[in-house]
């Protein structure tokens, strides 16, 4: 565990596991120890670096729901080559639509592939 004071704020960091499938040695934890405590003192923290690449990764990720709706517009049926019937589009992109309302105020249940309300769900 690394403990600074940057810009009047206390920074705690862990630098590996003693138990468990990541294990640190001693000497990887000194290593590690070295590295992120410079970076702190330069005022670079490396786990914001992480999290923002992470952040960035998550955005540029490709979706089950944006993968469905492109391939619906573009699926071609394969007895004929024609695009899908509006039906079957609507089937699919029925799907994984989140639960919802109805015009009149009754409550419509979710797609079987909708998100579930605990995790966020990207267009």
């Amino acid at each position: 565990m690394i403990e600074r004071r940057i810009d009047d704020k206390t920074v705690h960091r862990t630098v590996g596991s003693v138990i468990g499938r990541n294990v640190v040695t001693a000497k990887q934890a000194r290593e590690a120890h070295i590295e992120v405590s410079a970076a702190l003192q330069k005022g670079a923290d490396p786990l914001t670096a992480k999290r923002a690449k992470r952040t960035a990764e998550k955005v540029d990720s490709i979706t089950l729901k944006s993968a469905l709706k492109s391939d619906v517009k573009t699926k071609r049926r394969g007895k004929d080559g024609l695009p899908l019937k509006e039906r079957t589009q609507a089937d699919y992109l029925a799907m994984i639509e989140p639960a919802g309302t109805t015009q009149t105020g009754r409550p419509t249940q979710a797609g079987e592939l909708a998100s579930s309300p605990t995790s966020p769900s990207t267009s």
